[in-house]
């Protein structure tokens, strides 16, 4: 597993390096061009706006669904376990960074700091998720 410095010496947006950092910790393959193109939107608020979720959030929040979801289409039987996962991520982060706007958080200079807390994060809530 890259770590998130490198992805972002690559220039990937916050989405992006949390996404790609945690691919490690999914059970299946994802095309890392779709996941890149995927990410994209997702980086500075939503679409650079700085006005919407953390991009870094919003990062391992999709890969908690791509871990988590059953993928069932006709029987989705999941959501109970991507929800607590998700939301236990999202309370946590917003509890130690005080926000998960994006604005909020670059007005204190902490996109890093958010990026590695997401990471972390949603380690710990993959691995505790049985």
């Amino acid at each position: 597993m890259e770590n998130k410095n490198y992805y972002r010496l690559k220039k990937y947006n916050c989405a992006q390096a949390v996404a790609f950092s945690l691919l490690p910790f999914i059970n299946e393959k994802v095309d890392e061009t779709t996941l890149f193109k995927m990410t994209e939107a997702l980086g500075g608020g939503g679409c650079g706006t700085k006005k919407g979720t953390c991009g870094a959030l919003s990062g391992a929040q999709l890969i908690i669904g791509l871990a988590t979801s059953d993928g069932n289409l006709e029987n989705p039987n999941s959501k109970d376990a991507t929800y607590k996962a998700g939301k236990k991520v999202s309370e946590d982060f917003n509890r130690i960074m005080k926000s998960y706007i994006c604005e909020d958080i670059k007005k204190e200079d902490n996109c890093e700091k958010a990026i590695e807390l997401a990471i972390n994060l949603t380690k710990e809530a993959l691995q505790n998720k049985n």
